[in-house]
């Protein structure tokens, strides 16, 4: 199985995205699929069950003591060929949990692609034949635009998963972080997508 480790948004985050993507997916880009919005942290590549489940215990373990973190998402903005929606709230937080992620699974001798990690959410990929001012208009409108926000108070190992020849991301197993309060600790003007 192919697996990576993300944040998930909550779903009321997940379904203010989805509306942010099908906006995008009008003005000639081909936005993400909504399983795969999502802060990745870290990706492992195609593992068998045992070396997943040595990566989940040695998570389990590893990241026990860290904090959840409090976090939102601003108005996508492009980078290369992605659009991406940054991390607002506490993004340092988010920032050394990735590092854990990848400083655990190297310690547990399990390959971790660390390049993946950004502070944000990828949100649509630029089309090949679509450029210019349209996107950069509708992107524009979207600069005031904030998630709501939420308690990433887990670690979740998602795994992508065939059916015939369509990939599917599948949650396989969460791994908790120390949560003290389960209330958001940031405020974001929240406007419309």
């Amino acid at each position: 199985m192919f697996l990576r480790a993300t944040l998930v948004p909550s779903a009321e985050v997940r379904e203010q995205l989805r509306l942010v993507c099908g906006q995008l997916a009008t003005v000639g880009l081909r936005p993400v699929l909504p399983d795969d919005l999502e802060v990745v942290l870290a990706r492992f590549g195609n593992v068998t069950n045992d070396v997943a489940e040595t990566l989940a215990t040695a998570l389990d373990r590893g990241l026990a003591a860290l904090p959840g973190c409090a976090i939102a998402l601003s108005g996508p903005r492009v980078e290369g060929r992605l659009v991406v929606a940054d991390l607002r709230g506490e993004v340092a937080q988010v920032a050394a949990l990735a590092g854990a992620v990848a400083r655990t699974a190297e310690a547990a001798r399990i390959y971790v692609d660390r390049r993946v990690f950004r502070h944000g959410i990828v949100v649509a990929e630029l089309d090949q034949d679509h450029h210019g001012s349209a996107i950069e208009q509708r992107l524009g409108r979207m600069t005031e635009w904030y998630s709501s926000a939420w308690l990433a108070d887990e670690v979740s190992l998602i795994r992508t998963a065939w059916h015939g020849e369509t990939p599917v991301a599948e949650p396989w197993c969460a791994i908790p972080l120390a949560v003290a309060d389960q209330s958001p600790r940031i405020a974001l003007t929240s406007g419309e997508a």
